[in-house]
């Protein structure tokens, strides 16, 4: 292992911006507002409905669920699929686990995709896998890059298989003339802190389905269909609502996520430009035709086995070169224990897996493992300049040079 890196003065030494807003005066006198005045939850204030029809609009879909996480919006999304128990749903290998622990949730069977060179899933992995078994796919528009939800219609044709998109971090980017959460038939998003609409917790389910959008309702309202009766109970349920404090601060951002996307985009497109000379180095990820992300994170890759050195060693070099990079989601879903092993660890519990004859010991997706082993990256707040940017390029391109010698 080489770390020839000279310990000269750190390119930098102002803090690097990662936050993906700056909370106002005015965002906090609208919280102070609803706790003031008591009406705290969905059932009591008027914040909620009002997020929903904006939302909606935002998205271009007919109807919007606030949830308490996007965790949350995704379990509902897979529930109001229809997956039952010994269902297969496709998704990427490489994600957050909460894309696949939506699926365990309802005793589906996760069967994983590779990724391609955006990073989102390879539709051609997808079609390979699709079975009579198939219920939905799921698609992860990554760092705020755009799947190909486009060319996964295409392969599934007359199909009965759903298509929901996993809008965690890319929330405000676009494919043509439509914002995601309107590309497949269920749209989920995230509204934690470290997202483009953070309000501490939350999320959102987007359709323009009605039988779904009913289904996922009555699922978040521990169970009570209301387009039945108030006293009647037609399926399993939870309670997974907002806050009115939580919803009143989407509200403000919503009206501001495409100003601050702007600015990312504008950023990104000045960082391609000045990638050049540096390609050979480190990748990052290509864009489908047509997509208009929104850039929440960047990733980039780097031949760590090349260079001989661990990415923890590259990692902390850099850092201390005043750049906050970071590893996202190191391995592959299915190198986890609770795929390796097909069961709950802790309560010695198999029952997500009961009809998974998957052996997921024996998967080996190239793209994927290829990704985790190189892949580092950054917030890309839209509130850093363009003089981050060039010291972030500056940077890598020192630690490269220096860590090869």
């Amino acid at each position: 292992m080489k770390n020839n890196l000279n310990q000269k003065r750190p390119i930098r030494t102002a803090p690097f911006i990662t936050k993906p807003y700056f909370y106002t005066r005015e965002d906090a006198e609208k919280v102070a507002k609803i706790i003031t005045g008591g009406r705290l939850t969905h059932s009591s204030g008027g914040e909620t409905k009002k997020l929903e029809k904006e939302f909606a609009q935002y998205c271009g879909t007919r109807y919007a669920l606030a949830t308490n996480s996007g965790t949350s919006a995704l379990q509902l999304a897979v529930k109001a699929a229809g997956v039952g128990i010994g269902d297969e749903v496709i998704l990427p290998a490489y994600t957050f686990i909460a894309t696949a622990q939506a699926i365990l949730a309802q005793g589906g069977v996760p069967v994983f995709a590779d990724i391609d060179d955006t990073f989102c899933i390879s539709i051609d992995s997808a079609q390979k896998l699709i079975t009579k078994k198939t219920k939905a796919i799921i698609v992860v528009h990554i760092f705020g890059n755009v799947a190909d939800v486009e060319k996964l219609k295409k392969v599934i044709g007359k199909r009965k298989i759903a298509i929901i998109e996993d809008c965690a971090q890319a929330i405000g980017a676009m494919c043509g003339d439509k914002k995601i959460g309107n590309l497949g038939n269920i749209g989920c998003f995230s509204f934690n802190e470290k997202k483009a609409l953070p309000t501490g917790q939350g999320g959102m389910l987007t359709t323009s389905n009605k039988e779904l959008y009913r289904i996922a309702a009555a699922t978040r309202n521990t169970g009570i269909d209301k387009t039945v009766s108030n006293n009647e109970i037609n399926t399993v349920g939870n309670t997974l609502f907002m806050t009115e404090m939580e919803v009143v601060l989407a509200r403000t951002i919503l009206k501001k996520v495409d100003k601050l996307n702007n600015i990312r985009r504008r950023n990104f497109e000045y960082l391609y430009k000045n990638l050049g000379k540096y390609r050979n180095k480190f990748t990052i990820y290509s864009i489908i035709n047509g997509a208009n992300p929104s850039f929440s994170r960047i990733i980039f890759l780097v031949d760590f086995k090349k260079l001989e050195v661990t990415r923890d060693v590259f990692i902390e070099t850099v850092n201390k070169e005043g750049i906050p990079l970071r590893t996202f989601y190191p391995i592959p879903l299915y190198k986890y224990r609770l795929f390796r092993e097909k069961k709950d660890i802790f309560i010695d519990n198999s029952f997500a897996f009961i009809k998974n004859k998957i052996n997921y010991h024996n998967l080996f997706l190239p793209n994927t493992e290829r990704f985790c082993e190189q892949q580092v990256g950054l917030e890309f707040s839209p509130y850093i300049t363009k003089k981050d940017i060039n010291d972030v390029l500056i940077t890598l391109n020192k630690v490269i040079i220096e860590m090869a010698k």
